[in-house]
């Protein structure tokens, strides 16, 4: 049977209680006589200070009626009056509503009360009055009202007196009070001290030796001795705390495992951590992050599931990385676009989707598809983009969980990292090899610089000889005449030979030569017009249609004329051999605000600067894309030997840069090319 501990010792205390009771009874007769005398004192106190408060009014308020017969008083004494009118009313009103304890009193307070309007009325009569300074009967009334205000005074300070009077009183009756209940405290204080030494030893079997076997067991447990519990038989209160500590231990057990599973996590975390740094693809590092996630004993997903990231294109996740998904799988789910079924709504919305089934929004399905859950985890990035997703499969019915969608978030978060870190360095790789291409072009310019001036050596030692040959070509066909046919045939095509000869080392030798340009302003418009002039019976022998654009009120750029309309001789020279079936050319001039380096133009020019453009463009062959990058390179031609020495553009090019200008090719195969100059402005 179980007795609950005030069961036990009501019995005892019960005796207690009686005496208690009674004990209470007369502290409290006598602590409330005590309280109501305290209470009486307080409201007289109160009353005292009303009390004086209006005396203090009432001498107050007939000032301004006296300074207002004055002469020379101010004019503001009538709004005084009232303020201090007011004050008087609203004290009387106090005291009033006041408790009083006899009727003596409350006869002095209305007495107080009924004399103050008369006075006020007379107070304001004469406050009234026009030209009430020096008035006769404006000085009957503020004497009436003086001798009024003294009558009402002296009535107050009756008032207070008889209050004091009743105050000392009560004042004596409480000491008395107070003497009476010490004595009642102590004597209960000693009758109480005997019987709790009585309750002490039944205290001592029933409570306290059962909280010192809870106090051992307790530090036991702390030596760690986690099996140990309470052994207490009594079937009371102290019963059931001994309930609750073994509940407790078992609690702090509960948290033991908790903590295992954190460090399980934290394990976990690190590895993640510990992969970001290693020098290794990311397909395998998320593999092995993806292996990681399913070694925590407590995470119960099944072994299956695969890392999303977002590649290539935006808006579309890629399968980068799985574990035990089947063929079939991964093809369906190689490219998930955003909003998609579960990895897509993930990435979508940022937050993680949760599944216990396969349902409406598992929008990838396939035949005989097995019934299963999922966890869609986002990997989102320091500025809030979408990396990825990760898919986890779990077992059909399985209830979300907070903590492990906090561990997964965890996970994600490291993910991210790993994702960023490894496009920087993919970023820092192409970074690298632009740079190596800088190079090689760089090395390339000081092999072509060599190979210059190594021609211009070899065209000159060339050119004198060639110049003495002609020469002689031309005597003997003045001074040879024979009517074989054959020998004036051969005498031509060595002049013609000669001739091309001289032309290809007079195009070395400009190629080579970096001497002083003849710079001056010129309108390119006007450059333009020559160079056209210059091979307009081209243009008609060729069939090509000459379309211009060009822009009017240019500013003048400082150009080397003659060597700017080389320039262009030759590159509509390239364009006619291009369209060898007729077509049209587009020459276009315009100026603008330099808005972002081009090729080298880094070196030539500044961001906002303004410069003049020209557009050659024509509607040709085009030129193929393993062949534009070469197209200014010397010797460099895609005509037949005898269309071309490969040295235009490259000498075009040359003289451009010797501008400290900038000249690109833009073109596809069969789709026309454009040539693109751009230079400084005066």
């Amino acid at each position: 049977m179980r007795i609950k501990i005030e069961m036990k010792i009501g019995l005892v205390l019960f005796v207690f209680f009686i005496e208690l009771i009674l004990f209470m009874f007369f502290v409290s007769v006598l602590n409330d006589r005590y309280d109501r005398n305290i209470h009486k004192m307080y409201k007289m106190a109160e009353k005292l200070q009303l009390v004086k408060n209006l005396q203090i009014r009432l001498a107050q308020v007939v000032m301004p009626v006296n300074d207002f017969l004055i002469p020379g008083g101010s004019s503001d004494e009538p709004e005084k009056f009232k303020i201090l009118s007011s004050n008087v009313e609203d004290l009387i009103k106090e005291i009033s509503g006041l408790e009083f304890y006899n009727t003596e009193e409350s006869e002095l307070a209305k007495h107080v009360g009924k004399e103050y309007p008369e006075l006020k009325n007379i107070a304001l009569q004469i406050l009234s009055m026009p030209d009430a300074i020096g008035n006769v009967e404006a000085g009957k009334l503020m004497e009436k009202m003086d001798a009024i205000a003294e009558d009402t005074i002296k009535d107050a300070e009756n008032f207070y007196q008889f209050i004091h009077s009743e105050s000392q009183q009560i004042e004596a009756e409480s000491g008395m009070a107070k003497i009476s209940l010490s004595l009642v405290i102590l004597i209960g204080i000693l009758v109480n001290i005997i019987f709790i030494l009585g309750l002490w030893f039944f205290f001592k079997r029933t409570i306290s030796s059962p909280i010192i076997h809870l106090r051992d067991t307790a530090l036991e447990i702390a030596r760690g001795n986690s099996v140990k519990r309470v052994d207490i038989k009594l079937k009371d209160e102290i019963g059931d705390l001994g309930l609750v500590f073994n509940n407790m231990v078992d609690a702090l057990k509960a948290s033991e495992e908790e903590m295992r599973q954190n460090y399980q996590v934290q394990r976990v975390l690190t590895k993640l951590l510990e992969i970001s740094l290693e020098d290794i693809p990311l397909k395998e590092a998320l593999e092995m992050a993806l292996a990681y996630l399913f070694t925590i004993p407590w995470f119960k997903v099944i072994p299956k599931g695969c890392i999303f990231i977002v590649e290539g294109e935006p808006g579309v996740l890629v399968l980068k990385a799985q574990q035990g998904l089947s063929a079939e799988i991964q093809a369906m789910c190689a490219s998930v676009p955003f909003g998609r079924c579960l990895c897509g709504k993930a990435a979508l919305s940022g937050e993680v989707v949760f599944s216990s089934h396969v349902d409406e929004r598992h929008e990838n399905q396939y035949k005989g598809i097995m019934s299963h859950g999922h966890y869609c985890v986002p990997v989102i990035s320091m500025d809030m983009k979408t990396l990825g997703v990760i898919n986890l499969y779990l077992d059909e019915g399985h209830q979300a969980d907070d903590k492990e969608k906090e561990f997964l978030h965890a996970v994600a978060n490291v993910l991210a990292g790993i994702i960023e870190r490894r496009k920087a360095e993919e970023d820092l790789k192409m970074a690298y090899n632009k740079l190596k291409e800088a190079q090689d072009q760089l090395i390339q310019a000081e092999k072509l610089n060599a190979v210059g001036q190594l021609a211009s050596g070899v065209a000159h030692e060339v050119k004198n000889p060639l110049a003495i040959i002609l020469q002689g070509v031309n005597y003997l066909e003045k001074k040879v005449s024979s009517p074989d046919k054959n020998i004036s045939e051969t005498m031509s095509l060595i002049k013609d030979s000669i001739l091309r000869a001289d032309n290809i080392i007079q195009t070395l030798i400009d190629f080579s030569k970096v001497g002083k340009l003849d710079l001056k302003p010129e309108n390119i418009n006007e450059v333009l017009e020559n160079s056209l002039i210059m091979i307009q019976y081209r243009f008609k022998l060729e069939n090509v249609e000459i379309i211009k654009d060009m822009k009017d009120d240019l500013p003048n750029v400082s150009v080397d004329k003659r060597k700017m309309e080389q320039v262009f001789v030759n590159v509509f020279l390239n364009a006619i051999q291009a369209m060898k079936q007729g077509g049209k050319l587009f020459i276009r001039s315009y100026s603008k605000d330099m808005d972002k380096p081009r090729v080298k133009a880094e070196d030539y020019f500044r961001l906002g600067e303004k410069v003049v453009v020209v557009e050659i463009e024509d509607t040709g062959t085009g030129i193929s894309k393993e062949h534009i990058d070469k197209i200014f390179d010397p010797f460099f031609t895609t005509k037949g030997p005898q269309q071309g020495t490969g040295l235009g553009l490259s000498v075009t090019r040359s003289i451009i840069h010797t501008h400290k200008g900038l000249i690109e090719m833009k073109s596809e195969e069969n789709k026309g090319a454009k040539v693109i100059i751009t230079l400084k402005i005066v």
